[in-house]
Order: structure tokens, then C-alpha cells, then sequence
């Protein structure tokens, strides 16, 4: 274990959370699920809401597979609107994306998620290319899951 102040940093096994139930206020993912398969995501995202409190918020930021990465070391890449359907599944009780860019690890700006995810729409549509994508700052799945 890694302590920094009043930080720990543990290392563990994303789809097996060695916390009891309802321990953390908040939990933060960044670039983390996309190295995942898909059913280790969806039991890591289990266990997230496992360990929040009620009331709690995980906050997850993963590339956008609508922009175009192709990196080999990801696994299985959402879109916005995919990554909120499958929280909602599990159970959150709301879903709401921010706008996050460049690391600066602050939200610009608290918005529905419809606005992404009618963005996301629009791509199919239009074809939009990757760089209008990173101008529109959709790079990135920037969510925060409410338990």
C-alpha cells in the first residue's frame, strides 16, 4: 500500500473489490474500464455499486468508442450512451455526463447525458471525423453514476 497524506492506494482486482457494502462516498475510475473485457466490466461496475454508500458517486472517465482510438491494449470500449444504459442496469440511479478534457481533471461543465448521447446520434448520421470529435470534446466517456 502506497500512502500519500491521507490517501491509500491499494492494489486490487477491478471485478473483486475487497471493501464491505456501502464504504466509499465516491469512487474514481480514469481509464480503467477499457482495459477490461466486457463481463469483468459489468462485475466491477457491480461491485462499485456494491461499495458506494447510498447517496454516492462514481465517477468514471473512459475513451469514447465512437472516437476512433483503436488502441490493442483496450478491450471493449462504450459509448456514452451504452456505458449509462448498462449503470443504470446495475442500478444507479442516475447518470449524468460532464464535459472533461486535456487531464485537467475538473468538469467544465455538469450536463444531462442526453446531450452527448444526442451527439453520439448525430455521428451516425454525419460520420463526424475524429477531430471534430476531439473539438466537440467527446473523446472521452466522462460520467458520474449516482448510487
Amino acid at each position: 500500500m502506497l500512502k500519500v497524506a491521507n490517501l491509500h492506494f491499494l492494489v486490487m482486482n477491478a471485478a473483486s473489490l475487497d471493501f464491505p457494502a456501502d464504504s466509499f462516498d465516491y469512487l474514481i475510475s480514469i481509464d480503467v474500464i477499457e482495459h477490461l473485457r466486457l463481463e469483468d466490466t459489468i462485475t466491477h461496475l457491480k461491485e462499485a455499486y456494491r461499495v458506494l454508500k447510498k447517496g454516492g458517486a462514481y465517477i468514471i472517465i473512459t475513451p469514447n468508442r465512437l472516437a476512433g482510438f483503436k488502441i490493442p491494449l483496450h478491450l471493449y470500449e462504450f459509448t456514452n450512451e451504452e456505458l449509462t444504459r448498462l449503470l443504470l442496469s446495475i442500478g444507479f440511479s442516475s447518470v449524468r455526463a460532464f464535459l472533461f478534457r486535456n487531464w485537467k481533471w475538473l468538469p467544465l461543465i455538469l450536463c444531462n447525458s442526453n446531450f452527448k448521447i444526442s451527439l453520439e446520434k448525430m455521428h451516425k448520421l454525419l460520420k463526424l471525423s475524429r477531430i471534430l470529435y476531439q473539438l466537440l470534446w467527446l473523446d472521452y466517456c466522462s460520467l458520474v453514476a449516482i448510487k
